[in-house]
This record gives C-alpha cells, structure tokens and sequence, in this order.
C-alpha cells in the first residue's frame, strides 16, 4: 500500500492500515479544516497531559463557547473560525471527548467540535499516542489497544484541573464519542471490556471480515496484542456514541452491563467493520438496548468529514465513498442527531 505524503512538507505520512483506519492524512493533509460558522462564538486551546500508558506527552485539543469574538483562525492551509485562547462563557457546561480513528487526528471531525461548542458544549479531543496521522508506531499493540481509553480518561483529568477551563465544565455530565478504533474506545470507557482472545478466535473463522484482514505496516496483525488489556471503564462518563465500532474487541458479557445511553452508527457499505460482525452483535449485547441507525448508501469513511478537492488524492480511500452517497450533507444530519442524542441524555 503507498502511504501518502504531506503536501506542505513532503515527509511521509503516517503508517496507518486502511481498514480500522479513521484517515492517514488528516494532519498529513496539513491540518486540513474547512472553516465553520458556529451558532455562538467559540474559544480554542489546546493543552497536553501525560499518558502512563505510552509514556508520551498528548496534545488535546478543545473547543468551547465563549463571550469573546471569534475569527478566521489558521490551521494549515485552512481556518477555523475560533477565539484562540479566550476565557470560557460563564457557567458549567457539559463535556464531551471525542476519540479520532486510527491514523486520524483531532480534527477529523472539528465541525463537530465546533458545532457543540456552539450549543454550549466543552468539547475535547486528544491525538492517541502511537495511533495518529503523525505516529503510526503502535497500531494494534496493547499500547493503543488499552492506551486509547486511558487518555479519554487523563484527558477528563487534565481539564478538570485546568486553571481556566476546569471552572467551565460540569463533571456529571461528561459523554464520549468515537469513530471506528474511537468507536471502541467509547465503548470501552462505558463499560465494554477488551476480550483479544475472542477477536483472534472470530478472526480464524471469518477470514472474509475486513477488520480481520487489516495488518500495520510492520505487517502485523492489529489483533496481535496477547497480553490481557485491563479494564478501562470511566464511571463519569454519562452517555457514549460510537460510529462504525469494530465491537469484535469487547465482551458481551461485560456490555450488558453498560447502563448508561448508548446510542451506534453503521454504514451499511462497510467493508472495514461489517454490520453483520462487528455492530449487530453490540446492539444485542449492550444494555440498556442501544439508539441505533443505520446509514444507508454510506462506508467506512463517510463519517469522517469531507475533504477539500486539493488534497483528495493524498488522503486516498479515507476521501472516496461509496457511488451517489453526499458525504457533506451526512455530514450536516449527523451532527444535529448527535447533539439531539446529547442533549437529552446530558440533561
């Protein structure tokens, strides 16, 4: 497989596999961002917390509403129409982090981002160590397996003890959304527990799974982690969404014991995750029974946000959906169910 190039810098891209893949050049595509006017003005910062897992230093990035004008605001080639730095509006106001799939990064779904913050919400976003369109190094170890929970959760920890935006949030009401490896990632932190075993075990008899047929560069299974992953349930999380999940990774058992809102997304043309093994065996497992809604005409990647034309043919597969399906107007529902989601289940 070629792996793209960034066009600003011409350095390789991330080594990230296509199929549980969110996008490879969501930075690589130069931090592309299509500029949004949001309902209310929105602040921007970004902060950065240790992870115990990896060891690393993770960027979050967070979106938030503010009293303060908002402007064009550059983000590569591209802007976001934010306050960069401002204080947050009075009041606590709920949160919710969103996990990027694997190789994306936090701004494969900043209009999201933005159109919560908008509504009122705190909305943060970390870029999983090892696992982004900058560092593809440990895609389908234990490190991002059980890595990826845990900062969601240290990144909960870093904005509640910030100075500025800790004041602004609400910790009863905290929600997780995840595309894809987010999509795992959201489950796991309400509840959903990694069961690597089993997913090897599905693998060997549904080699025609595309979740199954996924390696890393190294040529690597991304199931390869023997090592038992602990459990990564987050109590303070209210509310999950998950967007195209490979629910493979977790046990039953442990889903239907969830008990908080759940609400899933699936494509019904998803060669990566398809419904069949990965999302209808979560809508029979988790309990309470989950929202669910099916997409038609839609793939993998038509939950990622669409691309600029200029940088379509860096980003490859993550930018094609399947003939006829309008990938921007999607886009534009989705966002309103989602907030309709939150809205009545972060009460």
């Amino acid at each position: 497989m070629h792996w793209p190039k960034c066009p600003a810098t011409g350095s390789p891209g991330s080594h990230c596999p296509g199929a549980v893949a969110l996008v490879v050049a969501i930075l690589c595509a130069c931090n592309v961002v299509h500029a949004q006017q949001p309902a209310s003005h929105v602040g921007f910062r970004q902060i950065e917390f240790a992870d115990a897992v990896t060891g690393q230093r993770v960027p979050l990035l967070v979106w938030y509403p503010t009293s303060q004008a908002s402007r064009p605001t550059q983000f590569g080639p591209y802007s976001l129409d934010v306050a960069r730095g401002a204080p947050p509006s009075g009041g606590r106001h709920r949160l919710v982090m969103i996990s990027h799939g694997t190789g994306g990064d936090p701004l494969s779904h900043a209009h999201l981002a933005m159109a919560l913050a908008g509504r009122g919400y705190v909305v943060a976003a970390p870029r999983h160590a090892k696992d982004n369109s900058r560092d593809g190094s440990g895609v389908g170890t234990y490190e991002v397996w059980y890595g990826r929970p845990r900062q969601i959760s240290e990144g909960i920890d870093a904005l509640l003890v910030d100075r500025s935006l800790g004041v602004a949030i609400d910790p009863d009401r905290i929600a997780v959304i995840g595309h894809s490896a987010g999509g795992y990632t959201a489950l796991a932190l309400v509840g959903g527990h990694t069961d690597m075993d089993r997913a090897r075990s599905h693998c060997r008899e549904h080699p025609d799974d595309g979740f199954c047929q996924v390696r890393r560069p190294d040529q690597t299974r991304v199931t390869a982690p023997s090592k038992p992953i602990p459990d990564s349930h987050d109590p303070r999380i209210k509310a999950a969404i998950a967007m195209a999940p490979p629910g493979i990774l977790l046990d039953p058992l442990s889903l239907a014991k969830v008990g908080v809102p759940v609400r899933i997304y699936a494509a019904e043309l998803d060669a990566v995750v398809p419904e069949r093994y990965h999302v209808e065996p979560l809508r029979r497992a988790i309990k309470p029974t989950p929202e669910f809604a099916l997409v038609r005409g839609a793939g993998h990647y038509s939950f990622v946000e669409p691309f600029p034309d200029a940088v379509k043919q860096q980003v490859g597969e993550a930018a094609i959906d399947p003939p006829g399906f309008d990938r921007a107007a999607f886009q534009e529902r989705l966002r309103q169910e989602i907030a309709e989601f939150l809205d009545r289940n972060l009460r």
